[in-house]
């Protein structure tokens, strides 16, 4: 039979994973700001951005033409 008792993490694990947790929670925050002062756009905004980088914009051209010009319009038009 096989022990199906928890295994709780030694202290060490422990701080490492609230260390972590601490990271993600606090880290997008930190995130949006510093992309809403430096650069005027949400961290959401500048993934969808990110996305349509490179070959992801390739492909966004290719499937809905005009579709980038209109993002970049409503993003970074005033």
């Amino acid at each position: 039979m096989t022990d199906t008792a928890p295994h709780w993490l030694d202290a060490e694990e422990k701080a490492t994973w609230r260390a972590l947790t601490g990271v993600l929670i606090r880290l997008p925050a930190a995130l949006d700001s510093q992309l809403r002062r430096d650069a005027g756009i949400s961290h959401f905004e500048y993934q969808v951005l990110a996305v349509l980088t490179d070959a992801g914009r390739e492909k966004a051209e290719a499937t809905a033409p005009g579709h980038v010009a209109e993002v970049r319009r409503l993003v970074f038009t005033p």
